[in-house]
C-alpha cells in the first residue's frame, strides 16, 4: 500500500513538475524576444543622439510607418530590422528571399523594396536627398551565398555607419531632421513592421501557451490531491 501511495505522489507531482517546466520554457522564449527587441533598439541608439522609433507619417491620407529614424554626418537613414534566424539567400535585385530553417523554407517580399518606396516620402517631406536605407539582421541569421552591401548583422551595424561618429552634421541635414522631427507622430499600438509584428505574435502565443500550462498543471494537482 505504501509502494502504491508514494507512487501516486510520483506521478502526480511529477506531471504537474513536467507541466510547469514547460510553463517555465514558454515564458523564457517571450523574454528572449523581448531582449533581442531591445537590444535592436540600442544598437540603433548607439549609433547617434537624434533617432526616432516606432513613428508615421501621414502621406495623402495614407500613413507610412518608420521602424527607426536615425541622423547620421552622411545623412538620414531608415533602418528595418529583421530578427531572422536561419540560413538567408538574399539578392538586391530578386523580389522574393529565402530562410531556411532546419528541413523548412520560408519566402519573404526583398526587404530592400519596401525600403526603397519609403525613402521618396523622407525626401519628399525633408527636400533632402541624402536618405538612405538600411537591414539590419540577427547575428543568428547566415548569407551563404553572399549578402546586400546595405545590410548589418548585429553588432556590425555600429561599424558600418557609425565610421563617421563625432563629426558634424551639416547645417542642411539638421534642418531636414529637425522638419521631420515637426511631422512624425508616435506609431499607434499594433502598427509595426513584418518583423515586430511576428516577433509580438509569437510573445502573445507562447505567453498563451505558459498560462495554459500553469492552468493545466493546477487543474491537475487540484484533480489528484482533492481525489
Amino acid at each position: 500500500m505504501q509502494l502504491g501511495m508514494e507512487r501516486d505522489t510520483l506521478i502526480t507531482w511529477g506531471i504537474a513538475g513536467l507541466l510547469a517546466c514547460m510553463a517555465l520554457a514558454a515564458f523564457f522564449h517571450v523574454w528572449r524576444l523581448r531582449r533581442r527587441a531591445r537590444r535592436f533598439r540600442r544598437l540603433v541608439d548607439k549609433l547617434s543622439p537624434h533617432r526616432l522609433h516606432d513613428v508615421i507619417v501621414a502621406d495623402d491620407d495614407e500613413l507610412d510607418y518608420f521602424e527607426h529614424l536615425v541622423l547620421l554626418p552622411q545623412g538620414i537613414g531608415l533602418i528595418h530590422v529583421l530578427d531572422y534566424g536561419g540560413v538567408i539567400f538574399a539578392d538586391e535585385h530578386i523580389d522574393l528571399w529565402t530562410q531556411v530553417v532546419g528541413r523548412k523554407s520560408y519566402r519573404f517580399p526583398n526587404p530592400l523594396e519596401q525600403l526603397r518606396a519609403r525613402l521618396g516620402v523622407i525626401r519628399a517631406l525633408t527636400d533632402e536627398e541624402r536618405v538612405f536605407g538600411w537591414l539590419l539582421f540577427s547575428e543568428r541569421a547566415s548569407f551563404p551565398k553572399g549578402r546586400p552591401a546595405q545590410l548589418s548583422l548585429g553588432r556590425e551595424l555600429l561599424a558600418d555607419l557609425g565610421g563617421q561618429r563625432g563629426e558634424p552634421v551639416d547645417e542642411a541635414l539638421r534642418t531636414a531632421w529637425q522638419r521631420l522631427c515637426e511631422t512624425v507622430t508616435e506609431a499607434p499600438p499594433g502598427m509595426a513592421s513584418r518583423s515586430q509584428a511576428s516577433s509580438a505574435a509569437g510573445s502573445r502565443a507562447a505567453i498563451a501557451a505558459g498560462l495554459l500550462f500553469v492552468g493545466l498543471a493546477g487543474l491537475w494537482l487540484y484533480w489528484r490531491l482533492a481525489a
